[in-house]
């Protein structure tokens, strides 16, 4: 299994140090998930559907993600969290106060309406400056970070399935995830949502894949509030605004493409792979009792 590269030093270049962190979700796959493969504080993150706060190596696993980030240059930082998450609020509350080199503060989405909505309630955070957008439980390689900070925004890191089947996500849940076009100079031109099985088998072979991770300026929050919410699942959705930037302002929203895994953490499946790769992982943040 490919382990988790650590970058060893920090950008001095003037790229884009800001990130949000998307961690409001209700992990409701993951509060699914067979309790004899969790332990007993596992279990209570998996509860409260905070995949973020189960440990690997006494550490939650947004310590890693987070980790990443720092060492990818990304070291002014907004969590994105539900009013409701008091043990990965208190804990993260605990760690801002303990930093000394890098900065982490909080946005609260009082209502689950999705990833747009969730991004909105950071605004004020990013002050017009450009930031990159991950979820909180996905551990992205430091160098499609790196990567993606240096862009223009807006922009998009791309996987291709070979590589993302190299870490610990199976074929069958690709098959639900985003798949992306573009045209010869690399600009997003379409985005297929949770395509399901039978369009994703025409795709899938050849279309690269979006694990949320982007690169946006200021004009992506009026992108958010100008997009209706999805006709299914009523929730009002980062792909769809920036579909909104592509096709209403005119934008060519960049994107780069790796065949690199990115080792997600979605059910109890997910655990062993994600405890193998952190295994080498060095955490440098303050250790915050839990």
């Amino acid at each position: 299994m490919r382990k988790m590269r650590m970058s060893t030093s920090r950008d001095d270049d003037c790229s884009t140090r800001k990130a949000v962190i998307l961690a409001a979700g209700a992990g409701s796959r993951m509060r699914r998930s067979s309790p004899e493969v969790l332990d007993h504080g596992n279990r209570e993150a998996v509860r409260d559907g905070l995949k973020g706060m189960i440990r690997f190596h006494n550490r939650p696993f947004l310590d890693y993600a987070i980790q990443l980030l720092i060492d990818s240059g990304l070291d002014d930082l907004c969590l994105v969290v539900s009013e409701h998450r008091s043990m990965l609020n208190e804990y993260y509350e605990a760690m801002a106060n303990a930093m000394t080199e890098s900065r982490l503060c909080f946005a609260v989405q009082h209502e689950p309406l999705g990833t747009a909505h969730a991004l909105l309630t950071a605004e004020e955070f990013t002050r017009g400056e450009p930031f990159v957008v991950v979820n909180c439980d996905n551990l992205y390689p430091a160098e499609t970070l790196t990567a993606l900070k240096s862009m223009k925004p807006p922009a998009l890191t791309l996987f291709d399935r070979e590589g993302l089947l190299r870490g610990n996500i199976p074929a069958e849940r690709i098959a639900d995830m985003s798949l992306v076009e573009t045209d010869d100079r690399g600009c997003l031109t379409r985005i297929i949502e949770k395509p399901g099985r039978e369009e994703s088998a025409t795709f899938e072979q050849v279309a690269p894949i979006s694990m949320n991770s982007w690169h946006f300026g200021p004009e992506i929050f009026d992108a958010c509030r100008a997009i209706p919410p999805h006709p299914v699942r009523n929730e009002f959705e980062i792909p769809s605004a920036a579909m909104q930037l592509v096709s209403d302002a005119g934008l060519c929203l960049m994107t780069t493409r790796f065949s690199l895994p990115v080792y997600d953490l979605t059910s109890a499946r997910d655990i062993e792979p994600v405890e193998e790769v952190t295994d080498t992982m060095q955490i440098t943040l303050p250790a915050i009792s839990p």
